[in-house]
């Protein structure tokens, strides 16, 4: 039972539930948010989680070492893997090719080799991995290097970028420090080899929490597109429906619209009705009525009564637009005799 909890066993596990976690995560976030991206990071979180259970089986039991070994070394190179396809798409939409997958070919006799050289030597095996794993997080870094995103990205794109330069950095100053170890032991470095794994444990959350800042900027800014989009379209429909098709002229709604406007600016009280005249051929000009209660409807008479008015009244005709704005300011009779067509400005008394 000390074994077990031994601080280099013991970090190891921490490192290991915290890959499993973060595979959780992006798992759950995946469901969320559907991206390519995410989906290769989730693969990479969950072969990695596997990977760290392998070697600490392979520290624990003597009799599956060689095996641990050989899961732990192909499951981190198919984690570095699936975080560079999942850079790659993130940055360029590209996804990864089928043909990528004879890879794995090289990859388990190099982890076989490596694993039969080592012969269960921890130090001998670490000192040649972490001469080869920080590549893979140098080459995510640089597909990164490229990516053009907008703001509401940027922040989780810098997130990334530092902890993969971190994580490069980390694994590559442990090549040293091993070789020396396994050549002859050093009480300092081995101590501070013993809590290495929640050193990279840290970077790890690290480029975790870019990867989500960075798939939510993504998607906030697309959804940001389509709203304007949306509003955009909204303004050309309501713009259309506020003009007469045939003549271009400005229509009910838009006199409606009008009212609205200037009741919530609190112009006045706009109520009574409001003659439209139009002139016709032989100078006969009828008169239609409305109100901001009613729609147009013709009135029978050429006389139209004002009561309580106190609306702007527009002459127009079928081919112009409103004209100015005549302003009843009293209650009165308006007698629709003939008018031109042009527009024209009177006060009642």
């Amino acid at each position: 039972m000390a074994y077990f909890f031994q601080p280099s066993l013991s970090g190891l596990l921490v490192q290991a539930v915290g890959a499993l976690l973060m595979a959780a995560l992006s798992i759950a976030l995946r469901r969320t948010i559907p991206r390519p991206a995410l989906r290769y990071w989730s693969i990479g979180w969950v072969t990695l989680c596997a990977s760290l259970q392998g070697l600490y089986l392979a520290s624990y039991y003597s009799s599956v070492a060689y095996v641990g070994h050989v899961v732990y070394l192909l499951g981190e190179y198919v984690f570095g893997y699936m975080v560079i396809a999942g850079c790659r798409h993130y940055a360029f939409g590209v996804p990864a090719r089928r043909s990528d997958v004879w890879l794995l070919a090289p990859a388990l006799a190099w982890c076989l080799w490596l694993a039969r050289v080592a012969g269960g030597n921890i130090n001998l095996l670490f000192a040649v991995h972490t001469l080869i794993y920080p590549y893979l997080f140098f080459s995510a870094l640089r597909v990164l290097h490229g990516a053009k995103t907008g703001p509401h990205a940027e922040m989780g794109l810098r997130v990334m970028r530092m902890a993969l330069m971190l994580l490069t950095v980390d694994y590559l100053h442990y090549a040293p420090l091993f070789a020396t170890s396994s050549y002859s032991p050093i009480k300092v470095i081995d101590a501070y080899l013993t809590y290495a794994p929640l050193y990279d444990l840290l970077f790890q959350v690290m480029l975790m929490f870019g990867m989500v800042m960075a798939s939510t900027g993504q998607v906030q800014e697309e959804l940001e597109a389509v709203n304007a989009d949306l509003k955009r379209a909204r303004d050309r429909v309501e713009a259309s429906a506020r003009l007469d098709p045939l003549t271009a002229a400005l229509n009910r709604r838009a006199f409606a619209a009008v009212l609205a406007d200037q009741n919530r600016t609190g112009f006045g009280l706009m109520r009574g009705v409001v003659v439209v005249v139009e002139s016709v051929a032989g100078g006969v000009c009828p008169a239609s009525i409305a109100s901001p209660a009613s729609s147009f409807g013709p009135w029978p008479r050429s006389v139209v009564p004002v009561v309580d008015c106190s609306i702007a009244v527009s002459a127009c005709s079928p081919f112009s637009s409103f004209g100015p704005w005549l302003q009843a300011t009293t209650p009165n009779m308006l007698t629709a005799a003939a008018a031109p067509s042009s527009a024209f400005n009177m006060r009642f008394s």
